[in-house]
């Protein structure tokens, strides 16, 4: 056998090699945006009333118990004697119930910080999986066509130079709600150089249109609520130049005013 008759064979190898390949990359990406689609599902329900009564109680123990304290010590300057006979009924309580108000009180604060980590982590799954997506793709325009094809550009709307790895999430949320209410998403502004106001000229910041949405307030608080603390999420109305929701990235440190409730 000659050495010309084996290129034939070797060329078919390559090309069954490179068609398994392509397919293989082709369902990891599946596989990746059906991830993003599920954290997006998982975490994009809106909150009612209810919902927000709730949050609100929960939050008022934290700072609650603060101002006690506050006022504790402030009576000791204020009124020397009620303070003394107030430390002298405390002085009759037994261990016991001091340890149980304790336990009380690490469960609300352990609360709120586990609260914190566990929504951290959750977006932090959800960042890794679009990180993978990207190097897939030359451009954020292509990444974003063939991704979300149903994602609609207002004209003009420039999205090269987008930071992927922060707004991938974003995308994924904001199509899942827009999805539920039957409507489409439109990107109303992305890349807008010479921003003071926005990160838009760093690629961090996205508008949404908001005017075919009946319940555009919901969808804002929807949003924020799936996408977490690093993410500025807000309503702008028609008083601002048109009415849109406006995300950018913009990670706070963790603060002692998110464990008292904040």
């Amino acid at each position: 056998m000659s050495f010309w008759s084996l290129v034939p064979i070797v060329g078919g190898m390559v090309e069954r090699y490179q068609k398994g390949r392509a397919a293989k990359e082709d369902n990891a990406h599946a596989e990746d945006m059906a991830a993003l689609s599920q954290f997006a599902s998982e975490m994009g329900h809106a909150k009612n009333w209810f919902d927000s009564l709730i949050d609100g109680i929960n939050r008022l123990p934290r700072p609650g118990a603060l101002v006690l304290i506050g006022l504790y010590f402030y009576m000791s300057w204020d009124d020397p004697v009620e303070f003394a006979r107030v430390n002298a009924g405390l002085s009759t309580v037994p261990d016991q119930m001091w340890m149980i108000l304790l336990a009380v009180i690490g469960f609300y604060f352990g609360g709120r910080i586990e609260h914190h980590w566990r929504k951290g982590k959750t977006f932090k799954a959800a960042a890794e999986v679009a990180a993978k997506v990207l190097p897939r793709k030359k451009k954020p325009s292509d990444w974003l066509a063939e991704t979300f094809p149903d994602v609609q550009l207002k004209a003009g709307v420039v999205v090269d130079g987008l930071d992927i790895d922060k707004m991938a999430p974003v995308i994924a949320a904001a199509r899942n709600l827009y999805q539920s209410r039957g409507v489409p998403l439109v990107i109303t502004s992305a890349i807008r150089p010479k921003s003071s106001k926005s990160l838009h000229d760093e690629g961090m910041a996205l508008d949404f249109r908001s005017r075919t949405l009946s319940d555009p307030q919901a969808v804002t608080a929807a949003l924020s609520t799936a996408l977490g603390d690093d993410y500025d999420v807000i309503y702008e109305g028609a008083a601002s130049g048109g009415a849109h929701i406006h995300v950018e990235y913009d990670p706070k440190g963790f603060s002692l005013s998110e464990m008292m409730g904040g």
